[in-house]
């Protein structure tokens, strides 16, 4: 039997959840419990519902200027340097731990620079350099142009 050791994590996210109903009257910040793990898994916002955050908890974010992947080329991201100083691309690694999700919606492709960038439904996925702590959405609608990732394939920019 494998040694459960995920009651710090409860602890800690018992303790995220009581942080979260502290705030000033504005969005409330997700409740998430990291997996021992875990690359990518669902973290949950009282306004926002369910969120696609990374095994840290930190949120994650798409960008309605990429071009998708589709069945037979790679995405294009529009986020190049300067702008991936705000918006850093985030890789989960050539076989993440996905918790809670359809692992095959996520895939990973060579952006021009040579790194990696993780997929959701074929929409690179990015963090948020303002972001300062597991369950921050700061750049939720950030432009009207970058979106909370969310675990549902309809339309990913409707909020």
């Amino acid at each position: 039997m494998k040694n459960d050791n995920r009651a710090p994590w409860i602890v800690m996210g018992t303790f995220l959840a009581a942080l979260a109903g502290c705030g000033d009257g504005g969005t409330t910040d997700p409740v998430v419990t990291p997996e021992d793990g875990a690359d990518l898994q669902v973290g949950s916002d009282a306004v926002m519902g369910d969120l696609i955050v990374a095994g840290d908890g930190f949120s994650l974010y798409i960008f309605s200027k990429d071009i998708p992947a589709s069945a037979d080329l790679d995405p294009v991201s529009a986020c190049q340097g300067g702008c991936l100083d705000a918006w850093p691309a985030y890789d989960a690694g050539e076989s993440p731990v996905i918790d809670g999700l359809n692992a095959a919606a996520f895939d990973r492709y060579q952006r021009a620079d040579g790194s990696y960038q993780t997929t959701y439904l074929g929409w690179p996925l990015y963090r948020f350099a303002n972001d300062q702590a597991a369950g921050d959405l700061n750049g939720e609608g950030n432009g009207g142009t970058w979106y909370a990732a969310v675990p549902k394939s309809d339309d990913l920019f409707m909020r």
